[in-house]
Parts: structure tokens; C-alpha cells; sequence
């Protein structure tokens, strides 16, 4: 894994990188951020998303993800760009403090007595028996986040938010996921192979894509294509609680809870997938039949559902990738 990283913090891992024979890449990252630029992010609806959630940890848990901070803190001016770089003058906390003069800190110094204020509120909470829904939102400001990310369109990402316009923090985390990005060799997958993030794998001579987990004994267990699918989704759910390193049980318990009720929890399924197959005439047992015409949907794979005005066949929010999440029954609410 291609780990780059950043300015206080921040940091891009590639956790699998792919292409596809019809030349579409395919990239899922581990980031880590502050989150005061989580909404940002979200607004890029083209790439998946699995992340850290408050309502997920315990207190003492959340405490220790509490360094991060804006990349720089610069100088007011008008408009949504501050003046382009840090700004030294003092900060006067007296009042917030409630002390009865005026006590001047540095900038840094008044980011940290504010996070120090925060997780007093929120250890008042939790010592209180409220739940960690509740008091984990205070100490939002200064978390850092851990992201599961994937997507096969990032231009459009790297285009607006590795710019100078950009919010500073998350220019620089565009920054770190786009050299992370330019460093990397996609694997080139056929058809039937899988992208399966947090997983290692060979490829097998005679049999293919060999997949398998890292035991805390140092062994590896090899695995299914069907239980390397469960591992890889569970794991990307597990970015929620900041645990990747579920064990094959685990793994599956995991992902029995995610599929095992109508209302399924489907987002940690969008970042495995396999290339579409090339449009063509395919021999099947009895005839011969077409796959994949674009302009004919009863020749689509399952899982394609939809065709743009390219002509490029889609999975969701993938392009020339099957998305697992598109496989499963009852992935989203249809009435």
C-alpha cells in the first residue's frame, strides 16, 4: 500500500487500485483528515464514502482523535478565501475563559483551550449516562477522520479541491490522494476479477485471483471469492468504529449484520467491483448470445443500470465496474 502524507496529520493511502481492459481506473483510498471539511467531501456525490462515526465510539475512543486542526489559520477577508497564509496575531480569550480581563493566546493555543472545553462538556455527558450520539457531536471540531474512498471518477474531485481555491485543509488532502494517485500502478483486472480494498492478493497462474487475510499469528488464511468479497465489505463497514483488521469470523458475522435485515446497510458494499465485460457474442451452452450492447439493456450484465449518452455502460456510481452493492437484493428502498 502507497501511504503519502501530509501537513498535521493528514494522510492518503491507496488501498487498491485498478483498470480494467477498457482503460477505466478504478481507486479506493484510506484518508485521514480533520473533519471540518467532511461536508465538502460529501458534496462529491461520484465517489463512495464509508467513514468514522460519533455515534459509533465510546468516549474514551473519541478523545483520541481530537488533534486535528485547520491546515492554516489565516487572516479574515471577504469572501470564502482567507489571505493565503498564517496569520500571527493573538486571539483573546478572557472572555470565553470567563475571566474578568483579557488574556491573549496564540491561534494554536486558542484551537486547543477550545478542544480542551469541548471534552469537558462532553466527559459531563458521558459521566451523566447520555449517549455517545449526544456528547461525541461537541468534540466534532477538532476529530480526525479516517475515510474509506473509491471511485472511477476523480477528476472532477482533484479539479476543484487541489487548488489554491479550496478550503486550505482540504486542498491538502486533495493534495496528498493526488500524488498518492500519480505514484500508484493500477493492477489491470479482466472481467470476473475483483477490486477488494483492505485485502491481499496474487494471481494465480492456473486458478486466477488468490485472496487471503494476515492472522495475528502471522499466518494467512486463503479464502473464497465469496468470503473475500464478505471480508473486504465488512471491513470498509468497519472504517465506522476505526477497525479494519477483522478476522475472517468477524469478517462474516459483520456482514451477515449488514445484508441480514430489510433495511440494509449497503454503503460498505460500493467499493468492490469487477470490470464489465467486453460488448461481444459469447457461446453459451445452447446458442450463441450478445453481452453488454449498450443501447439494448436485456443484453446488460447484472448489476449495469444505466447507459450515458457515451455510450459508457454504468453500475451506480461506477463507471465499467459491476459494483457488489448493485448485486445484492434490496440495496436500496425501491416502494
Amino acid at each position: 500500500m502507497l501511504t503519502i502524507e501530509g501537513k498535521h496529520g493528514i494522510k492518503a493511502t491507496i488501498l487498491a487500485d485498478s483498470i480494467s481492459k477498457a482503460g477505466v481506473r478504478f481507486i479506493t483510498f484510506e484518508i485521514e483528515y480533520p473533519r471540518l471539511v467532511l461536508a465538502e467531501l460529501n458534496t462529491h456525490k461520484m465517489l463512495s464514502k464509508n467513514s468514522f462515526s460519533s455515534r459509533a465510539v465510546p468516549f474514551n475512543k473519541m478523545v483520541q482523535q481530537l488533534n486535528g486542526r485547520p491546515v492554516r489559520f489565516g487572516a479574515n477577508q471577504a469572501g470564502m478565501q482567507d489571505q493565503g497564509e498564517d496569520y500571527a496575531k493573538p486571539v483573546n480569550v478572557g472572555e470565553a475563559l470567563g475571566l474578568k480581563h483579557d488574556f491573549y493566546v496564540s491561534a494554536e493555543e486558542a484551537w486547543d483551550l477550545a478542544k480542551r472545553s469541548s471534552t469537558s462538556f462532553a466527559e459531563a455527558f458521558y459521566k451523566a449516562g447520555y449517549h455517545k450520539q449526544i456528547y461525541n457531536r461537541l468534540m466534532e471540531a477538532q476529530q480526525m477522520m479516517k475515510t474509506v474512498i473509491s471511485a472511477t471518477e476523480w477528476e472532477n474531485f482533484f479539479w476543484l479541491r487541489d487548488h489554491s481555491a479550496a478550503d486550505p485543509t482540504l486542498a491538502e488532502l486533495a493534495r496528498v490522494m493526488n500524488e498518492a494517485r500519480q505514484q500508484s500502478t493500477p493492477e489491470l483486472l479482466d472481467a470476473g476479477e475483483w477490486h477488494l480494498p483492505y485485502l491481499d492478493w496474487f494471481r494465480h497462474p492456473e486458478n486466477g485471483q488468490v485472496f487471503f487475510i494476515r492472522n495475528e499469528d502471522n499466518t494467512e488464511t486463503v479464502l473464497t471469492l465469496e468470503q473475500a468479497i464478505k471480508v473486504s465489505c465488512a471491513r470498509c463497514a468497519a472504517v465506522s468504529y476505526r477497525n479494519e483488521g477483522y478476522d475472517l469470523e468477524k469478517s462474516l458475522e459483520v456482514y451477515d449484520r449488514l445484508v441480514g435485515d430489510d433495511r440494509k446497510h449497503a454503503s460498505a458494499f460500493e467499493h468492490q467491483a469487477t470490470p464489465v465485460r467486453e460488448w461481444g457474442y459469447y457461446d453459451g451452452d445452447y446458442t450463441t448470445y450478445q453481452q453488454n450492447n449498450a443501447w439494448n439493456p436485456f443484453t446488460w450484465e447484472e448489476g449495469i443500470t444505466h447507459v450515458d449518452r457515451k455510450g459508457n455502460l454504468w453500475s451506480g456510481n461506477l463507471k465499467g465496474f459491476i459494483q457488489y452493492r448493485k448485486l445484492i437484493p434490496g440495496e436500496n428502498y425501491e416502494g
